[in-house]
């Protein structure tokens, strides 16, 4: 959770003030932050990736939201372990019973870090200057591995032209050869030209259905191709940061 850094706000201190009834008022801002990363002139915390807050506190995922009011918040996940983890609350069954799951191994997603032998992690210790004794791997963990029945950079061969370039960044997802096969310009999701003629149309303008130049709310939800903009996480949060990725 953050008061500024996260978001275009102008809410430079911390939001636990006596008039609850100030645009500046946030009453999340009264909870204890576990990581300090800014303090205001009263010594209060004004930045906080980790604050504590009930687990059935809602997040709210709406960019609009994020940048009018200042304060968003996500579930984090503490991989220094300094900060506490978000669960999800148990659920109840239709007599009262919480509901339990049980998920094969084999059905957990992978990691993103990669591995050339799973079952000899020192390579990611080293890799990521990892102390042993403080850093903990489950054995669990499934990691991606590199292999060389994964590389198919012989045997597919992709051609790449303008049209592939029409909807957003071009996102490799498989191993592959991949070719440019002629000039590309980098113009996604423009507005239509008679549109940006018209004497009235701004390129800053946020009053339309969606934002030009920057993925549609079908594009960015869920686990879509560019997940970030309308949740305010992920990689593209800032819209088509690259051609490829």
């Amino acid at each position: 959770t953050d008061s500024n850094s996260f978001c275009s706000s102008n809410l430079k201190g911390n939001g636990c003030i006596e008039d609850t009834t100030s645009d500046f008022y946030r009453s999340e801002s009264c909870n204890q932050c576990d990581v300090v990363y800014g303090i205001d002139d009263d010594g209060e915390w004004s930045s906080c990736p980790a604050l504590q807050m009930d687990s059935e506190h809602p997040i709210n995922h709406d960019h609009s939201q994020c940048v009018s009011h200042g304060l968003t918040f996500h579930p984090t996940i503490s991989h220094v372990r300094d900060a506490c983890t978000c669960y999800q609350p148990q659920e109840l069954n239709d007599i009262g019973i919480f509901v339990s799951y049980q998920v094969p191994l084999s059905e957990l997603p992978v990691v993103s870090w990669i591995v050339t032998d799973p079952t000899d992690l020192s390579e990611i210790y080293e890799r990521y200057n990892l102390d042993p004794d403080t850093f903990y791997i489950d054995p669990n963990m499934l990691f991606t591995v590199l292999a060389d029945e994964n590389d198919f950079r012989d045997d597919n061969i992709i051609q790449l032209y303008q049209e592939d370039f029409q909807h957003g960044t071009y996102r490799i997802l498989e191993s592959g050869t991949y070719r440019i096969m002629e000039d590309i310009v980098f113009n996604f999701m423009a507005p239509p030209e008679e549109e940006m003629t018209d004497e009235s149309f701004s390129p800053n303008s946020i009053d339309g259905d969606y934002l030009y130049w920057y993925p549609t709310k079908e594009q960015g939800l869920g686990d879509d191709q560019y997940p970030g903009l309308y949740r305010y996480e992920g990689a593209f949060a800032l819209g088509f940061f690259a051609g490829i990725s």
